[in-house]
């Protein structure tokens, strides 16, 4: 029997600061799917899990947000330090800093979502997974 992975990552992108944050923006309406519109109300996992990290006002608004089909406002409250921490989009360092955040906390695979338009997606995960190996 194979052993029991733990299973963490995110969106990827090694850039600059400015592009960064555009990366991070482009994941809120993402997370506000998830948030906000998996389930109902009182059923919905992400929602549940959101308000466990410490966003419980954030994840009750995005959901009677999104639910009210105000996607747009519900993806402007997700907040800016939910999408730094949980995201692998930075500088190298940014980049090397999380991956190594991971490893500390037990996460033996690391799940990345490569971004579109990137043309050496072979040069970045080979990149990743040096990085990772450590």
């Amino acid at each position: 029997m194979a052993p029991l992975e733990i299973v963490a990552g995110g969106p990827v992108c090694i850039c600059d600061a400015q592009s960064a944050e555009r990366q991070r923006d482009a994941e809120r309406p993402h997370v506000a799917l998830y948030v906000g519109g998996m389930g109902s109300v009182g059923h919905n996992f992400y929602n549940d899990l959101f308000a466990r990290y410490g966003y419980e006002e954030e994840a009750r608004n995005i959901q009677e947000l999104y639910l009210a089909g105000d996607r747009d406002g519900a993806a402007a409250l997700v907040p800016d330090d939910y999408l730094r921490a949980t995201s692998l989009i930075g500088d190298e360092g940014f980049v090397r800093d999380r991956i190594e955040a991971y490893r500390a906390a037990g996460v033996t695979c690391l799940n990345i979502e490569l971004p579109d338009g990137l043309e050496d997606h072979v040069s970045l995960v080979e990149k990743l997974r040096v990085w990772a190996d450590g």
